[in-house]
């Protein structure tokens, strides 16, 4: 139903790691449907491309199983693009590395056109356990968000964090 709604209506729909809680307000991401297929096993496969953060407040789930709830746009500051341009070409090693990976090569929709594009794409893509994942969607600051994925790396290699 929601898939069918939001591709007739173009409509988008948010995307959060964990369930919504009603009595907390939490951080999802803006989402629209740009492909889907039949898989083999039968069931639909979606491919989404996410706009924006926003936060999740007052969340309450219908009859059909899907939650609703208040939501409103997350403010990102803006920062030096000097300095973001900078904290994303740390990652781009690693992010070329993902890029030559047979599933990741043919991703429907990929932008990677800025900083923050590809550092949240890599985000998208390391194997972290849903509450880092939701840490790092959560930081407000773009540069924030960037050290934290350093600290985080640096535990998953088991180095030293880069001073």
């Amino acid at each position: 139903m929601m898939v069918s709604r939001s591709t007739r209506e173009d409509e988008p729909f948010i995307v959060m790691l964990t369930e919504p809680d009603s009595t907390k307000t939490g951080i999802g991401c803006l989402a629209r449907i740009i492909d889907f297929s039949q898989q083999s096993n039968g069931l639909l496969g979606i491919t989404v491309i996410g706009h924006e953060r926003v936060r999740v407040a007052a969340a309450a789930k219908d009859v059909t199983g899907l939650w609703y709830g208040d939501c409103v746009l997350c403010d990102e500051p803006e920062a030096d693009q000097a300095l973001e341009v900078r904290a994303a070409l740390r990652y781009q090693p690693l992010l070329d590395a993902l890029l030559e990976h047979p599933y990741l090569a043919d991703q429907v929709g990929l932008q990677l056109d800025s900083a923050r594009a590809s550092v949240h794409q890599l985000m998208v893509w390391l194997p972290l356990e849903p509450e880092l994942s939701q840490s790092l969607l959560a930081e407000d600051s773009f540069l924030q968000r960037c050290a934290l994925l350093e600290s985080v790396l640096a535990d998953m290699s088991g180095s030293p964090e880069p001073g």
